[in-house]
């Protein structure tokens, strides 16, 4: 860390440990360089410390906003060959490129994490295998997939309540059949006939009477 924050620069200790020094530079230079973009490494290519190229990296993206990017593009605009070889102009203009898309890159992405953190839970599945694509998909593909979800969820939501609605027409339907009909409870072949089942039935018949005659007849009560 000392390479790559200053506070262990190589004028700072003896010339005995310089050539221990410049080995541990190399070691930690080469993360670096490892670890950043490709199309970076045209702008930090012939630094020679760490300390360098961890400097230039963080002026560049330490502060992204609006101001810096006005700043590249009038740098982009501007700039003219003048004495300098072809070489030394590309490289100058290509790390003045590199840094303007990589700024595009990053407010690309930060579109894109705003958007899906914002959607509700009920999307969490699309969003999280949006999150796992690689490379990060832009804005517009992933707002068509999520849109591409939202039809399908009401679809989905379409198709049961209609279903729901279905079962409740069947579920009246035969709650209305069964108060029509011959129930179970007023059965009394199965569930047994009440006390006073006979008496009642001999008042509500006929009971035959007879006359002079000896002949029945019959009083309706």
């Amino acid at each position: 860390m000392g390479l790559i924050d200053g506070t262990a620069r190589k004028e700072m200790f003896g010339k005995e440990i310089w050539g221990q020094w410049e080995r541990v530079n190399a070691i930690v230079l080469s993360w670096l360089m490892n670890s950043v973009s490709k199309s970076l490494l045209s702008g930090i290519a012939f630094a020679s410390t760490a300390f360098d190229v961890w400097t230039d990296l963080k002026e560049r993206f330490d502060r992204v906003d609006g101001s810096r990017t006005c700043s590249l593009h009038k740098d982009i605009t501007s700039l003219q060959q003048g004495i300098v070889s072809v070489s030394v102009y590309y490289t100058k203009l290509k790390s003045l490129w590199d840094e303007f898309e990589a700024f595009v890159a990053h407010m690309n992405r930060q579109k894109l994490y705003q958007f899906l953190m914002g959607l509700n839970d009920s999307y969490h599945q699309a969003r999280s295998q949006i999150l796992m694509m690689d490379p990060l998909p832009s804005i517009n593909y992933a707002y068509a997939m999520i849109v591409g979800d939202e039809s399908q969820k009401a679809v989905v939501s379409g198709v049961n309540s209609i279903s729901a609605a279905l079962e409740s027409v069947a579920l009246y339907s035969k709650a209305s059949s069964s108060s029509n009909g011959h129930n179970k409870e007023f059965c009394y072949k199965i569930v047994g006939y009440p006390p006073d089942f006979k008496s009642k039935r001999k008042v509500q018949g006929t009971s035959p009477t007879y006359g002079n005659t000896g002949s029945p007849k019959y009083m309706y009560l």
